[in-house]
């Protein structure tokens, strides 16, 4: 043989080539491999063209904001409809990236990546690896999320922090420790700050709560459900109290849309 090696698979006494197979297999069994070659996938879809087309409209409003100060910022989307987070997350990115057309959306687009890892993360949790590497891919190659990764707007980053909260509740329903709870607290209060229909994804998150409880029966479990339900509602009053500063700002946007974009009565 050309190497030497014994293959202990093989009769007794055979002796074969190690022709490199054996690293390719396990490379191919290797879930790591297979959730970086669905990145890669979803960086190129993200990130290729990602300046074909030119600024527009709302996304203009997004540069004129990312150079104010984050003060300014502030003031500025209080008089607007969206919260502040995603402006000031684009303010300090320009500062490092610069201001071109591929930067400016260039972190729409990693916030797109973070989501595919995130789906991964939450359904290996749930199922298993075949099914976060399945969700993973769904979600790299969703033309919804593509399109939204490509545009300096805060879907991208809503839809991220939407996953990274799920992460979270996962996280503090399986091993029932307070830090996943205060990473969802923070992770929804991000979410809300970003766009305010963040905080639907509390619905998803109550009704499994709620399944568990109805369809937990022993008193032992019923216990730990309950305990359950109570470590979530503590995360989502987290979540509230976090975001109760932008209460009274949140108000005034309601009534100022609604009077002005609602059909007046005759």
């Amino acid at each position: 043989a050309r190497h030497g090696y014994l293959d202990r698979r093989a009769l007794p006494g055979a002796v074969v080539v190690d022709d490199g197979a054996v690293p390719v297999r396990r490379l191919l069994r290797n879930e790591w491999f297979f959730l970086a070659l669905i990145v890669a996938i979803g960086a190129a879809l993200r990130f290729g063209g990602i300046a074909h087309s030119s600024i527009w409209h709302d996304e203009g409003f997004t540069t004129f904001l990312m150079d104010r100060s984050p003060a300014q910022i502030i003031d500025a989307t209080a008089r607007d409809v969206h919260p502040p987070l995603y402006y000031l997350f684009l303010h300090y990115w320009t500062e490092i990236f610069g201001r071109s057309e591929v930067a400016v959306r260039g972190l729409s687009a990693v916030f797109g990546l973070g989501t595919i890892t995130l789906a991964y993360g939450i359904m290996r949790r749930l199922i298993g690896r075949e099914a976060g590497l399945v969700a993973a891919l769904a979600v790299a190659l969703a033309p919804f999320l593509v399109r939204y990764s490509q545009e300096a707007r805060m879907y991208g980053q809503v839809a991220f922090f939407a996953a990274l909260s799920t992460y979270a509740f996962v996280r503090g329903v399986q091993e029932k420790l307070w830090r996943w709870w205060a990473l969802y607290a923070l992770s929804l209060a991000a979410a809300i700050y970003t766009q305010y229909y963040g905080i639907l994804v509390v619905i998803g998150h109550a009704a499994y709560v709620g399944v568990r409880l109805i369809w937990l029966e022993p008193k032992a479990k019923r216990r730990e459900g309950l305990r359950e339900a109570a470590q979530f509602g503590v995360g989502v009053l987290g979540a509230l109290l976090l975001f109760r500063p932008w209460v009274p700002i949140l108000l005034e946007q309601v009534g100022r849309v609604s009077g002005s974009y609602g059909i007046q009565q005759s």
